[in-house]
């Protein structure tokens, strides 16, 4: 079945499951004009070259996220923006489809492509890649579905259309797993340009003319402190137009530490009604730092894909903190014991640049790639050190940059981000020069994330502080924190970027040692108890608190007062009296810990 840019097939959304009716052939574009941005023109700047960090849905598989994705210049019929091949191995455009694959679908391509700077007319082809993941995610460990290469060029600077139907069908070990494409030319000189527009990818399928499940809001990565439990949530909805979605029981997880707290099972889902799942992730008796990651199985009454497996991790951050990026001071005391994503720019060797420096890159790419990074002139310590400049007037803006992944830091209420670093003057420095840090907050595409709401001077930006220097010559360790990610932020399931420059102009340096990055979750709230009866012969215990509103509690117990050790956890159960007292809450429970005349315990929400 050709591709075609006609509306008529069905758009499945992503997690999408359908209950078989009357089966009909269905054809539907995954990628296309208008979904996906698949003729490129979603992003309307009017500059020329525009990186992947702002090109919506497309991200650099292979690099960095701000190298050049797409050009306003070379353009084919339609007059549009148009997509940059590259034959650098460090630019490859992808996407995640958004779509699940579906037993016996077929993929179909189209394009239009034309050759350009250095492109080789007898050996080099465009390849489009449709590939899985171990993981679902685009920076999973990739296999392979097909690899389809386009015809030779037969036409120098000339549009050729590509027209390439069924390419590969979908097979039992395929389905549900996350479709994702990649774009690249396939070369033997690593060198040369070509152009790509009007991207289509199509999936002809017999589908159901239903369809029912919908989930409109996937479980993140649930941040929590050790000792402790917490609860996160997802949400489905029924896009069938007359029957009801069935959820039945059990709700089976991989790991007895998860638990559906909410709705009762089964359920029944109404066309075009929601419910929302609670899922309790309980640590009480876990600590140190770690992530444990497990499946929800839900069993639905969809003919097609009867369960649907979601996967869930929870992630344990001893005192409520996670070192993001750091450096080995050398000094045995617990503080800056090794390298972290390269925070001493030890990793690496004099004289490379943001493209070569293992885990840093140019904030403005690729503008800023070729410029140097790691130097050995008067380092900190160690034996190297960074190197930033200016972002005023014109020439490379070499600003060392970080980008987080969601799974090393997802941003949710009640965060902040503790930055660290050693500085001093370089080149062309002046009195009045500052060094500043900025963390930015970007999507899981590379896009920006503004939210005045969060920040009404910059609504991307979490932090944007200045330092003066004291004394010339001199490295002196400045420490900033960001502002609290507010409550319905648009920041939140969204990842931070560290960026560290200076003001002024690009032809002024400073250099840069010694970077640490802290991620810092919500502070446990503390509640206010007003009674606590101690029976120790049979060592009840009753603690009555004030009702600060939380969801839940937690009582924790200790021998001292050192609560982050030997600490012990209980939660309410239910029991809990909240009427005799208005506004309190009385809760007894019975705590073998308590052996000695000497003994504390807290409320704490949970």
């Amino acid at each position: 079945m050709k591709p075609t840019k006609k509306t008529n097939g069905i758009v499945l959304p992503a997690f999408l499951a359908v209950l078989a009716l009357a089966p009909l052939q269905a054809q539907t574009t995954l990628i296309g004009a208008g979904i996906r941005n698949g003729d490129f023109n979603e992003d309307t700047s009017t500059i020329d070259e525009r990186s992947f960090s702002t090109t919506p849905f497309w991200e650099n598989l292979t690099g960095p996220q701000e190298a050049g994705a797409t050009r306003t210049n070379l353009t084919n019929s339609s007059n549009s923006r148009n997509l940059l091949l590259n034959h650098a191995s460090t630019v490859t455009p992808a996407q995640d489809t958004g779509h699940d694959i579906l037993l016996g679908e077929t993929y179909s391509i189209s394009y239009e492509w034309r050759d350009a700077f250095n492109w080789d007319d007898a050996t080099d082809v465009v390849r489009v890649t449709l590939f899985v993941t171990d993981d679902d995610t685009i920076g999973g460990t990739a296999t392979v579905l097909v690899a389809s290469d386009s015809p030779l060029s037969t036409a120098n600077s000339t549009y050729e259309p590509v027209d390439q139907d069924d390419i590969y069908t979908a097979q039992a070990a395929d389905v549900g797993k996350r479709l994702f494409v990649s774009i690249e030319s396939v070369n033997t000189d690593g060198s040369g340009f070509g152009r790509l527009d009007d991207f289509e990818l199509v999936t002809s399928s017999t589908v159901a003319p239903e369809a029912l499940w919908n989930l409109t809001e996937a479980p993140r990565i649930v941040k929590m402190r050790e000792n402790s439990s917490k609860s996160t949530s997802f949400t489905v909805r029924n896009d069938g137009n007359g029957l009801d979605l069935v959820i039945s029981a059990p709700a089976v997880f991989g790991d007895p530490r998860f638990t559906l707290t909410s709705p009762t099972l089964p359920v029944s889902i109404a066309p075009g009604d929601s419910q929302t799942f609670e899922v309790l992730v309980d640590f009480s008796a876990d600590s140190g730092e770690q992530s444990i990651q497990t499946t929800l199985t839900l069993a639905t009454n969809d003919a097609v894909m009867p369960s649907r497996v979601l996967d869930l991790e929870g992630q344990i951050l001893p005192g409520g903190r996670r070192i993001l990026t750091d450096y080995d001071d050398g000094i045995a005391n617990g503080i800056h014991e090794a390298s972290i994503r390269n925070g001493g720019f030890e990793d690496g060797a004099d004289g490379q640049d943001f493209l070569t420096t293992p885990d840093w890159i140019s904030r403005f790419s690729p503008e800023g790639d070729t410029a140097p990074l790691t130097l050995n002139l008067n380092p900190a310590t160690g034996n190297l050190h960074g190197i930033s400049n200016g972002f005023v007037g014109t020439g490379d803006r070499a600003h060392p940059t970080q980008f987080y992944t969601l799974d090393e830091w997802t941003l949710e209420e009640g965060d902040t981000i503790e930055v660290e670093f050693t500085w001093k003057n370089e080149l062309n420095f002046t009195p009045g020069d500052l060094a500043q840090v900025i963390i930015e907050v970007f999507d899981a595409n590379g896009s920006l994330v503004n939210d005045p709401a969060s920040n009404p001077a910059f609504g991307s930006r979490m932090l944007a502080q200045s330092f003066s220097l004291d004394a010339l010559d001199t490295y002196q360790t400045n420490v900033a924190t960001s502002i609290t990610v507010p409550p319905g932020s648009l920041w939140i399931g969204n990842r931070p970027v560290l960026r560290i420059l200076k003001n002024n102009t690009r032809d002024s340096y400073i250099e840069v040692d010694n970077v640490s990055v802290v991620g810092r979750i919500a502070p446990i709230a503390p509640v206010k108890v007003t009674n606590i009866d101690f029976n120790p012969l049979t060592q009840d215990v009753t603690i009555r608190f004030v009702d600060s509103g939380a969801t839940s509690y937690i009582i924790q117990s200790n021998a001292g007062l050192d609560f982050n050790t030997g600490t012990t956890n209980y939660l309410l159960d239910g029991s809990e009296d909240t009427t005799t007292f208005p506004g309190e809450i009385e809760f007894t429970f019975n705590d073998p810990t308590a052996t000695s005349s000497k003994h504390f315990w807290r409320v704490r929400e949970n």
